[in-house]
């Protein structure tokens, strides 16, 4: 008999990885992450199988912060343009 709890998963649907990360970002973002080459997937017939697991995703981007840029940003009152 063998002990499923100690077996890695390895493969996710797009949806199923997406819930294992947290759903850090949308399904769009999630495919241009893998044609990045960010994440490895493969193609089964139509279906979608993703290799790389969300913790070794997660843990690879960058763990510097930086200040938020682009629309949203508000400046403060009297700085100039």
């Amino acid at each position: 008999m063998i002990d499923d709890s100690k077996q890695e998963r390895l493969s996710w649907r797009p949806k199923e990885w997406l819930t294992a990360a947290g759903n850090p970002f949308s399904r769009p973002v999630l495919y241009g992450q893998i044609r990045a080459g960010r994440i490895d997937a493969r193609k089964v017939g139509k279906n979608t199988v993703i290799l790389t697991p969300p913790r070794a995703y997660l843990e690879s981007l960058p763990k510097q912060l930086r200040p938020a840029f682009g629309r949203g940003r508000r400046r403060k009152a009297g700085a100039a343009a």
